[in-house]
């Protein structure tokens, strides 16, 4: 991390990070804690989760609610959808000289995107107990720049998480509390001091 010190440098650079965040040169402003330029928006998003190619917009605080209910009615249609073509699949199949081919083509691509759309809504799930956005979940062993604010903190370590309930209550309630860090040394010991589980460690957390 670049730390920018106005004695040296009387103009931030891309990057800099300072007393009140990193600083966002295309913008000129200096981001938050969970704010993150996005090229294809050419804005700066609060609580930046990712950016959605197939609705051509980014996901973050203002929207996230409503990206989880669409992607929750899309899950339950595309299921809907599966069972629907399964039944008239079997009917087909028990006429005499039925073709089921088109329609199995068709439950196949419907099972398939359902799982998909599953695996991607319990993640979000997850997500929302736990307080974190996609970007920060798919940090690797050292977050990058742009994850400036979990710098020197355990891997598993939640640091914006305030319980599970309270934390499904802040999200769809948009409490600010959302974007409330704790204290990098609260964060160590309670990561540390907490008695260790199969589900729960120092190497990995469920919820």
């Amino acid at each position: 991390l670049t730390r920018y010190d106005p004695a040296t440098s009387p103009v931030p650079l891309h990057g800099d990070v300072g007393p009140t965040g990193r600083y966002c040169e295309p913008c000129g402003r200096w981001q938050g804690v969970r704010v993150k330029h996005c090229r294809a928006c050419g804005r700066c998003v609060a609580r930046f989760d990712h950016h959605c190619g197939w609705l051509g917009t980014c996901v973050g605080r203002h929207n996230q609610r409503l990206f989880f209910g669409f992607l929750s009615m899309e899950m339950v249609v595309t299921w809907y959808a599966f069972g629907v073509t399964v039944y008239e699949t079997v009917k087909v199949a028990n006429r005499p000289h039925g073709d089921v081919g088109g329609v199995a083509v068709l439950a196949t691509f419907l099972g398939l995107s359902g799982c998909m759309l599953t695996g991607m809504w319990g993640g979000h799930i997850y997500l929302i107990m736990t307080n974190q956005t996609t970007f920060e979940q798919l940090k690797d062993r050292s977050p990058g720049p742009e994850l400036w604010y979990l710098h020197g903190m355990p891997l598993t370590a939640l640091p914006f998480s305030h319980g599970t309930w309270n934390n499904i209550v802040d999200f769809f309630t948009l409490n600010p509390r959302l974007d409330d860090r704790q204290d990098r040394q609260d964060v160590m010991q309670q990561h540390y001091a907490k008695d260790e589980t199969w589900w729960d460690n120092r190497h990995y957390n469920c919820c």
